[in-house]
């Protein structure tokens, strides 16, 4: 039956995603989540996509060990959604860092966030970075960003289909993301074939509309976001160059 799985309501039949808590919301990708997830793109461009899924899971695990005891509660902290660090208190950054300030994942992601601070003077991770910003570094990076921008800017393009579904990885291995039985999860890394395989669109399908529910349901229904970030992301872009119109 195609209605098997509505919810009766009185007389009316109800669609599973209706009859959620989480209100819906008309979303933008490239307003309001692409900011929060284009670290992914920008270290992924240098070092490979796979490599910086295993560095944000590493992330992932050791920070929100270090919040979830400093906090004493169960709430999820997703580390690799920028905004995230907002949330944090300056004596909670500071315990992130004595904690982590020698581990591998550290190590390997600082140089990023240190040229991704030398564009975006307010980046929520930048407070893991312990050298100086490099100036000098700047006319690079901005070529580095416009090159990703345009390759991630359409959510059904590839780069932010491979960032999509990354966070989506990010969420089943650190278990906040569960899934309805019975429900078929696309192999992910059909993705990087995207557009060319049956598979590869199935996948894209799942991840964008995974992904999307994931950002903006993150704080639940008690607080929506202010966007503090995506618009500080969005006007420092603005800041570097003159728009380009094609």
């Amino acid at each position: 039956m195609v209605l098997k799985d509505h919810i009766r309501r009185g007389r009316k039949l109800i669609p599973p995603i209706l009859d959620m808590r989480t209100p819906i919301q008309e979303t933008v990708w490239h307003v309001e989540r692409l900011p929060e997830l284009f670290w992914l793109a920008f270290v992924g461009n240098r070092i490979g996509d796979r490599r910086t899924l295993d560095l944000a899971y590493e992330m992932a695990v050791a920070v929100e060990a270090t919040i979830k005891r400093l906090r004493a509660n169960d709430k999820a902290f997703r580390a690799y959604i920028l905004s995230e660090h907002d949330t944090c208190s300056d004596t909670e950054r500071k315990q992130i860092v004595v904690e982590h300030s020698g581990s591998a994942w550290l190590r390997e992601l600082q140089p990023h966030f240190a040229d991704m601070g030398v564009l975006w003077r307010y980046l929520p991770v930048g407070y893991l970075v312990s050298a100086p910003a490099d100036e000098s570094a700047k006319p690079r990076v901005v070529s580095e960003v416009k090159g990703m921008l345009r390759a991630c800017f359409h959510r059904h393009a590839k780069g932010a289909l491979i960032v999509q579904a990354s966070t989506v990885a990010l969420e089943l291995l650190t278990n906040k993301l569960f899934v309805a039985e019975g429900l078929d999860i696309p192999d992910l890394n059909a993705i990087f074939d995207y557009p060319e395989t049956e598979e590869s669109q199935h996948a894209a399908s799942f991840v964008v509309t995974t992904c999307s529910m994931t950002v903006l349901a993150r704080q639940g229904t008690a607080g929506a976001s202010r966007f503090t970030w995506p618009r500080s992301f969005w006007n420092d872009c603005y800041r570097q160059e003159r728009c380009e119109h094609e």
